[in-house]
């Protein structure tokens, strides 16, 4: 929604978090000085703020591919803007030195970076597969590779001869965010055990996604065990479920 959120010696100078926009933002540039900053939306839309000036946007006008990426000019007086395509759309001082907009792509675009001297850009594509313009050197790709995540984020190193890739994380477990080779086909179970101090040690208790503990009688507490991740051989001691359950579920979903 345009919201900022600064950390460190990022100083913050406005957003478009209180505004209803047209297309999401999508991506964004710091002004070298770092006294400013770009967005830009899916629709080309560019909104500047602090030391960052306005330099025209592709906003209103009619794109074949939506924007995915954008890139600052080293003297912070142009931007570039990339569509899914790979086309490039050059606003202010920042120059335009090629595109795969007229090329058809194994896979889409995702990101972009400038090169330090202003003077080139790469492109990625979801695949790893790196493209490099004007005084950008090509240093390898991440297509060949084989993997199936995405790559979501290009950075350029200071010297301009080298890039890093980020891919985006493989399959995650939806109750606990870890990493997975692959989601198990089969549904989350929630199992009510005893907490009574009789009851104690309970069984499978560590292997479960989720607890919550719950009053149930005076001092007295019950936890609800979800399990999706791992399957237990033996949990317990089960206790009958309560009214008091139905509103914990669907807050994870269920």
């Amino acid at each position: 929604d345009g919201g900022i959120f600064a950390f460190g010696d990022a100083g913050y100078f406005g957003s478009m978090g209180a505004v209803v926009l047209n297309q999401p933002i999508v991506a964004m540039a710091a002004h070298p000085s770092g006294a400013g900053y770009w967005m830009a939306a899916g629709d080309g839309g560019i909104f500047a703020f602090g030391a960052a000036g306005y330099f025209g946007s592709m906003g209103g006008l009619p794109l074949n591919q939506p924007v995915v990426g954008m890139a600052a000019d080293s003297g912070g007086t142009g931007y570039w803007l990339v569509a899914k395509d790979g086309g490039i759309f050059a606003f202010g001082s920042a120059g335009y030195f090629g595109s795969t907009g007229d090329i058809v792509l194994n896979q889409p675009v995702l990101a972009m970076a400038a090169h330090p001297s202003g003077a080139g850009y790469w492109m990625v594509a979801k695949d790893g597969g790196l493209f490099a313009f004007g005084a950008s050197g090509y240093f390898g790709s991440a297509a060949a590779l084989g993997r199936s995540e995405e790559i979501t984020a290009l950075a350029s190193h200071p010297d301009g001869n080298g890039y890093w890739m980020a891919r985006a994380a493989g399959p995650l477990w939806p109750l606990t965010g870890t990493s997975t080779p692959l989601v198990a086909d089969r549904p989350a179970m929630a199992v009510k055990i005893d907490n009574h101090p009789l009851a104690r040690g309970q069984w499978g208790l560590n292997e479960a996604d989720v607890v919550v503990e719950e009053l149930v009688e005076g001092t007295l507490s019950r936890f609800i065990a979800i399990f999706h991740s791992q399957a237990p051989d033996v949990v317990g001691p089960i206790r009958s479920a309560r009214e008091t359950d139905v509103g914990i579920l669907p807050m994870l979903g269920g």
